[in-house]
């Protein structure tokens, strides 16, 4: 039996909000929690994921590098919580370069899901 939260991480994601509570269960048997530090990195941007992950407990930033002639540095895109996810593009093919990379802000736990699984 899957923890309940996890199948609280997933029924608190829109993508999943609308599923049974049978469906839930199946996804998250699939599923598995993980724990970050204040800065550790989920998702490397440029590397090729296969995993989504949704926000169980924590805050994670979206950051993109950027490089337009002189002007160099990294661009904070959104500051993710609890039941948003990153990674979306393991669901929609393999493997998939990521365009941005995600940063825990302080300490969190993640839901993993190998994408090719769904």
């Amino acid at each position: 039996m899957a923890s309940s939260e996890i199948i609280e991480a997933l029924q608190r994601c829109e993508l999943f909000s609308t599923l049974g509570e049978e469906e839930i269960e199946q996804i998250a048997t699939l599923s598995e929690i993980k724990t970050y530090k204040a800065g550790d990195t989920v998702i490397t941007q440029g590397e090729y994921g296969t995993k989504l992950y949704l926000i169980a407990e924590g805050q994670v930033a979206l950051l993109r590098s950027v490089n337009l002639g002189s002007r160099q540095g990294t661009m904070t895109i959104a500051l993710l919580g609890r039941g948003r996810g990153v990674g979306w593009s393991a669901l929609i093919c393999e493997p998939c370069s990521a365009s941005a990379s995600a940063v825990c802000q302080k300490s969190s736990k993640l839901v993993s899901l190998e994408g090719t699984k769904l």
